[in-house]
């Protein structure tokens, strides 16, 4: 059964945005071909070619193809409503680009809208509410471009935490937006909530996501898995753990698969779990980063090839606010850590670390450690490393009664007082000096990936042979190739 509420909201979005009219798609608008029911927008669309504009208005139930090239131009009251297991709308990209333009889909199937081949597609000022399954999904598609697109999930704070861990998307919505195999995907104004397992999914595709939100989510905000990504002015905040247990990963945003990632003002906040998860991540650059309140921590990368942070504000996260583990190098210049709580993950004595760096060599430059509770900077050596290998300028830091500031360490005993690049205010001044020769601080090591990442890089796996059929998500997805 569809779900009335979440359709409500749909509709009220699309009307706000269906501020378009007919007449600014040119001179091929007064060929434009109305339609007002299934039957006659089947036909419509069925003789539609290459450059032919379809208008609808009204409800309309049923399942529909839109051809390559085709545009198809809702008022402000058109809704599809999808009546079969599958996508409630499909679209054949085209060499001239096929659109879809101030539109509600409903759907209870598969797929709310499925795009799928070569060619080009846009997606404007459009809405989709789905009660199951994926909201939006491309594959394997030259380009394909989202412009105030809403996506629209059942899941909302009143009922995230009934979520339960294993969920079928064959009972409620599990994705919003599922890309994989895009040569080009732009997103600008994007926000997809409401969903069971992950926001968006973005895998193996070169995209480029400004002013787009993945919130209130359960599991995992953003998934990017493999591919390009640029963010700009984005976010991925509250997602939530729903039933989960504790030791299950919940992240906004989640990178792996080798992905290439910049993000620029991007804000992770709230989140039921850390605000960014990096697991086998590529080279990743993050400008301006606000991550604040996350419960597990605010920026967490293991096994990534480079990890990039600068101009960031990291505060209030509980357990550590930036950790890198087991990466080639870590950089992080011009950033505040600060109010790390003192949690624990898995069993383990609670942490509150400002930045933790483990077995991975890199440079602070400019970096101010405030008030976190266990310590400020730790670092962690293993035996082929020595503290030359992190570089410190201008490190201040300062923290609340028994707290450390700067810790260098072995994974068996405390190494001497760092003193070189570090300004040391308050009580951490004294702490530090009788460090030496201790037992080491207990740390963390590699965690498990978060929710969505696992699935995200199955759907890499699914690229050979070559993308181009519903098959690959549906595999990943639906267990089937269906």
């Amino acid at each position: 059964m569809l779900c009335s509420a979440t359709t409500a909201r749909a509709f009220a979005l699309i009307s706000f945005l269906s501020f378009l009219s007919l007449a600014a798609l040119g001179p091929n608008a007064a060929a434009a071909q109305t339609a007002t029911d299934g039957a006659s927008l089947s036909a419509a669309l069925a003789n539609a070619t290459a450059g032919d504009v379809v208008q609808i208005d009204g409800h309309i139930v049923g399942d529909f193809t839109v051809p390559a090239g085709v545009t198809l131009l809702g008022t402000t009251t058109a809704i599809i409503e999808g009546a079969g297991a599958g996508a409630a709308l499909t679209v054949v990209p085209g060499a001239t680009t096929t659109t879809i333009k101030n539109l509600t889909v409903v759907s209870d199937g598969r797929y709310g809208i499925w795009v799928s081949g070569a060619g080009a597609t846009h997606l404007n000022n459009v809405a989709v509410s789905a009660t199951r399954g994926v909201g939006i999904a491309g594959e394997g598609t030259d380009f394909l471009g989202l412009r105030n697109v809403h996506v629209l999930g059942p899941v909302t704070e009143d009922n995230a935490d009934a979520v339960p861990a294993e969920v079928s998307p064959f009972d409620t919505a599990t994705h919003g937006l599922i890309l994989l195999g895009v040569e080009d995907a732009v997103l600008v104004g994007v926000h997809v909530s409401g969903f069971a397992q992950a926001g968006a999914i973005i895998a193996a595709s070169t995209t480029a996501i400004r002013r787009s939100h993945f919130n209130r989510n359960v599991g995992t905000g953003l998934v990017l898995a493999a591919g390009d990504t640029t963010i700009h002015n984005s976010s991925a905040n509250r997602t939530f753990r729903g039933a989960r247990t504790e030791d299950a990963r919940v992240t906004g945003l989640a990178v792996g698969a080798g992905a290439n990632v910049t993000t620029t003002r991007m804000r992770t906040i709230n989140n039921q779990g850390f605000g960014v998860f990096q697991d086998g991540s590529g080279i990743t650059e993050h400008h301006r980063l606000a991550s604040l309140a996350n419960l597990d921590g605010g920026l967490w990368a293991q096994d990534a090839e480079y990890l990039g942070v600068d101009r960031a504000s990291i505060s209030g996260n509980s357990n550590t606010g930036i950790a890198a583990i087991d990466t080639t190098y870590a950089l992080i210049a011009d950033t505040w850590v600060v109010a790390t709580h003192s949690t624990s993950i898995d069993g383990k004595a609670a942490q509150g670390d400002g930045i933790v760096l483990i077995d991975t060599p890199g440079a602070l430059d400019h970096v101010t450690l405030r008030g976190n509770d266990r310590v400020g900077l730790l670092a962690t050596l293993d035996s082929s490393s020595s503290p030359d290998d992190i570089s410190l300028t201008d490190v201040v830091v300062a923290g609340p009664r028994g707290a450390l500031g700067v810790v260098f360490q072995t994974h068996f005993s405390i190494l001497a007082t760092i003193t070189e690049g570090i300004t040391r205010l308050g009580q951490v001044a004294a702490n530090d000096q009788y460090i030496q020769g201790l037992k080491g601080m207990e740390i963390f090591g590699t965690l498990e990936p978060p929710v969505g990442l696992p699935t995200a890089i199955e759907l890499v796996g699914t690229l050979e042979p070559p993308v181009g059929s519903p098959a690959r998500i549906d595999e990943a997805i639906f267990g089937d190739g269906n």
